[in-house]
């Protein structure tokens, strides 16, 4: 840099934007479980893929840090699935079943005929 310059600023790639995001999205799930006093098993589920969510990035920084290696790349790979898991168990606490399966005779229709 030429002396009496002013210095280039960061303005961060598009993926660090997303993980801001995501992670503001997280954040925000937690004050609006506890806003609403959600259950114990909702609020342990979503503990677990705040975990889950803060090795995922711890692992990729030492990636980014460290290089490549292929252990890595295979634990990130798992770490992501792992993401997944955490976040449709947390999705599926929040949905009530009824006591038949869909598509049986002992099920209700969604829409009551006329």
């Amino acid at each position: 840099m030429a002396p009496g310059a002013a210095p280039r600023r960061h303005r961060g790639s598009r993926g660090h934007r997303v993980r801001h995001r995501c992670l503001g999205l997280l954040v925000g799930l937690g004050f609006a479980l506890h806003a609403v006093a959600a259950p114990t098993a909702l609020v342990r589920r979503f503990r677990v893929l705040v975990v889950v969510v803060l090795a995922q990035g711890a692992l990729g920084g030492i990636q980014y840090a460290i290089g490549v290696p292929e252990v890595l790349v295979v634990l990130h790979v798992l770490g992501a699935g792992l993401v997944t898991a955490a976040a449709s168990t947390l999705w599926s606490a929040t949905v009530e079943r009824s006591g038949a399966p869909v598509g049986t005779r002992d099920a209700e229709p969604a829409l009551a005929a006329p």
